[in-house]
């Protein structure tokens, strides 16, 4: 983790929580869903302790039917489009020309991980690459967990008059 990239990315991790579809409004308030703090969290812990492509594929996936109220609220796909907009983003702003190229033809998270792998022909240095694909991910996601703690996750009760008893 680079403290440096997370805390650059924490702006653009709140305003893509928006444009992904995360954020909802209810009234005056923007509010997320309690489910995504915690698939934010699982996301992060697969990258970090399993596998890039399988974690990316699993959360890529729409969730079918489940009964799990935790899971009604959360659309994973959204996440996945959440940590690549803010990846692109992030390259947008502060990247360079090679940087910016990885996003070329890219529509989503697991292009643009093919795309980082695409031109490498040798062994190692399609290693490296995914290895720092993977780091910029897991910054990513650090940045979106941060993020997600700025909105609310439900209305706030009126607490004006306080409380009436009878």
């Amino acid at each position: 983790m680079n403290k440096n990239v997370v805390a650059r990315q924490i702006p653009l991790a709140y305003k893509e929580l928006e444009t992904s579809g995360i954020v909802v409004k209810k009234d005056e308030y923007k509010l997320i869903p309690k489910g995504y703090r915690g698939q934010i969290s699982a996301f992060g812990a697969a990258v970090t302790m399993g596998s890039l492509i399988p974690a990316v594929a699993f959360f890529s996936k729409k969730s079918g039917d489940q009964s799990s109220t935790s899971e009604e609220d959360v659309d994973r796909t959204k996440l996945m489009k959440a940590v690549f907009l803010l990846l692109k983003d992030d390259a947008d702003s502060y990247g360079t020309a090679v940087q910016k190229a990885k996003f070329k033809n890219a529509s989503d998270l697991m292009q643009y991980i093919y795309n980082v792998s695409e031109n490498e022909t040798d062994l190692e240095k399609k290693k490296k690459a995914l290895k720092t694909c993977k780091e910029e991910i897991e910054n990513a996601a650090i940045a979106l967990k941060l993020a997600v703690g700025l909105y609310l996750h439900e209305v706030p009760q009126n607490t004006e008059g306080g409380g009436e008893q009878s």
